[in-house]
């Protein structure tokens, strides 16, 4: 992107970075905002649509926006508390963010695997925390660990997802000193900046995974109702 995420305040970012369009059909997802033209042909799976799904819920457009007005905030002068509280904000909106994206790729996979409700709960009760989520739960859904499915998108992206990794790490460490210790201080500005602007690649990188995990499950199971449809709808002879 030529121009960085944080120094936009006159646009919502989540309308840049959160506009991801799914295909009603095969259910992949892409930034194609033709798909939400009448008749438009999906490029996978070359079915005429009457519309498109935004994919990414109202919970994670909201965060982006929240991470933008708190790092955009007007502060008096010379106030380091409220300058530091402003950083913080964003911060702790970016690692919520990570844990929504996750929850949701979880449960959109699972779905697309056909696990029933009760069971997907019981599941995300099982694995409560985030490292769980990620260490434990992902794999044995995807049969993957983490490393490599980061691996696994990176080889085909121009974004650099370990990168990505390496700072919602750092984030989040810096967050659980604040959290728990009350460490102020390793949260600043840079911090607060990087964090909004790799928020572009986090929201990259959950879409390419469902295209990955979830879509070719859910693109199999539309073909196998589309044939049934059409089965049920041949006249008898």
């Amino acid at each position: 992107m030529g121009v960085q995420l944080s120094e936009i305040e006159g646009q919502p970012i989540s309308t840049l970075v959160g506009a991801y369009m799914e295909c009603k059909s095969c259910r992949i997802i892409d930034r194609d905002t033709d798909r939400m033209t009448h008749g438009h042909v999906c490029s996978t799976c070359k079915v005429s649509g009457d519309g498109c799904r935004l994919f990414y819920p109202w919970s994670v457009t909201t965060l982006l926006d929240m991470m933008q007005s708190s790092f955009h905030a007007e502060l008096p002068p010379n106030s380091w508390q409220d300058h530091q509280q402003r950083e913080v904000s964003v911060v702790l909106f970016f690692c919520t963010l990570r844990e929504v994206l996750l929850n949701y790729f979880i449960e959109r996979v699972a779905r697309a695997q056909r696990h029933p409700a009760p069971d997907i709960d019981r599941m995300l009760k099982d694995n409560a925390t985030y490292m769980q989520r990620l260490t434990k739960l992902l794999p044995m859904l995807t049969g993957k660990k983490w490393a490599e499915m980061l691996a696994d998108e990176s080889a085909e992206a121009s974004l650099d997802y370990l990168a990505l990794d390496r700072h919602v790490h750092l984030a989040a460490k810096r967050r659980n000193a604040f959290m728990h210790e009350g460490s102020q201080g390793l949260i600043d500005r840079p911090l607060a900046e990087a964090c909004i602007n790799q928020s572009h690649a986090l929201m990259e990188l959950y879409a390419a995974l469902h295209n990955r995990h979830a879509h070719p499950l859910l693109w199999a199971q539309d073909k196998t109702l589309r044939r049934t449809t059409l089965a049920k709808d041949r006249p008898v002879d």
